[in-house]
């Protein structure tokens, strides 16, 4: 999951987001 597809990408940004930047 490191930049394999944009969908990746996004599921890494809300995770991000929803764990709160972390």
């Amino acid at each position: 999951m490191e930049n394999l597809s944009p969908i990746a990408e996004a599921i890494r940004h809300y995770k991000l987001n929803a764990s709160g930047g972390y």
